[in-house]
């Protein structure tokens, strides 16, 4: 598979939350390379900063979502339970 696929697989995640990912920033830190995305929600407004902590290739499909999830609540933007589920649906028939 193609880094663009497995790339645009993670920005699916974003705009099937509701959500528009702005830039994605892969920086060093420490010597390692993180990724740092900036989300818009168009129903607040609000741009956030989310620092993955690492590549986001690195992390699975449902981690990458649970990662985002919790730091969209950290920045004040709040993603509904339902779409969560909806999205985590769709990865679990994706995956069979």
């Amino acid at each position: 598979m193609g880094a663009g696929k497995l790339y645009s697989k993670y920005k699916m995640l974003v705009t099937a939350l509701g959500l528009k990912e702005l830039d994605v920033y892969r920086v060093t830190r420490n010597g390692r390379a993180v990724d740092v995305l900036r989300i818009f929600d168009p129903a607040t407004g609000k741009v956030a900063l989310v620092d993955l902590n690492a590549p986001r290739e690195s992390f699975s499909l449902d981690e990458f979502l649970e990662k985002l999830v919790d730091s969209l609540k950290k920045e004040g933007i709040q993603v509904s339970e339902r779409r969560i589920s909806l999205v985590k649906e769709k990865l679990l028939s994706q995956k069979r």
